[in-house]
């Protein structure tokens, strides 16, 4: 996957879909627009990408980072696979 930047505007097109998919499949940290600013985001399951966002943010380690799932067994599933 090519290491450019790229604005994906919602609701995705199917080529942004495919683009939005192979970053998560790489365990890049995306970018992308809301109402009032940008937000950051990625695969929440793998610490590498959670430190990468820190980084990103340069956001102190005590200060937790918001993670948006789709519904109540996916948090559980993400809550289960943390380790960090």
């Amino acid at each position: 996957m090519e290491n450019i930047a790229r604005l994906v505007k919602f609701p995705f097109s199917k080529t942004e879909e495919i683009l939005v998919k192979t970053a998560l499949l790489h365990n890049k940290v995306l970018a992308f627009p809301t109402e009032t600013f940008y937000g950051l985001g990625g695969n929440a399951f793998l610490k590498k990408v959670a430190d990468r966002v820190y980084n990103i943010k340069e956001r102190p380690r005590n200060k937790p980072l918001l993670v948006l799932t789709l519904s109540l067994i996916h948090f559980v599933r993400f809550r289960r696979s943390l380790t960090y």
